[in-house]
C-alpha cells in the first residue's frame, strides 16, 4: 500500500523531491541537509563526492547555518569540482549556508525559501 503524503518523514520528502529534480533537469543532484554546518561536514562532503567532477551539479540545500569557515570550505569544494552549480533552497539556507549559495551560478528559492545574514 503506498504511503500517504502525511506519513512521509521530512527526510523522505526531501529525497523524493531531489529525485524529481534530478529527473527533470537530467543532471546529478546533491542533497545537502545540515542543521548546523561543522568542520566535519566539509570532510563528509569531500568523501561523498569522491572523485566526482563535471559540468553541472544541482544542490538541494537546507540548513540553519553554522561554522562559516566550514561553509567556505564546502563552497570552495563544490566550486572547484563543477563548472556549473545550481543551488535550490526550498525553505532556508541561513547564516553560513548562505555562503554556500553565493558560489552558485543559479540560485532558486522556493516559495518559502529564505537566505540569512552572514554572521561573522
Amino acid at each position: 500500500m503506498p504511503k500517504i503524503e502525511e506519513e512521509l518523514s521530512p527526510a523522505q520528502r526531501i529525497v523524493r523531491e531531489a529525485a524529481a529534480l534530478r529527473a527533470h533537469r537530467a543532471r546529478p543532484c546533491l542533497v545537502l541537509v545540515d542543521p548546523g554546518i561543522q568542520r566535519c561536514d566539509a570532510i563528509t562532503l569531500r568523501e561523498t563526492l569522491g572523485d566526482a567532477r563535471g559540468g553541472a551539479l544541482d544542490v538541494l540545500l537546507y540548513s540553519n547555518g553554522g561554522d562559516i569557515d566550514a561553509a567556505y570550505v564546502m563552497a570552495r569544494e563544490l566550486r572547484k569540482r563543477f563548472e556549473h552549480l545550481a543551488v535550490f533552497v526550498p525553505l532556508m539556507a541561513k547564516s553560513a549556508a548562505t555562503l554556500v549559495c553565493l558560489v552558485a551560478d543559479e540560485l532558486v528559492l522556493g516559495d518559502l525559501g529564505e537566505l540569512g545574514p552572514l554572521d561573522a
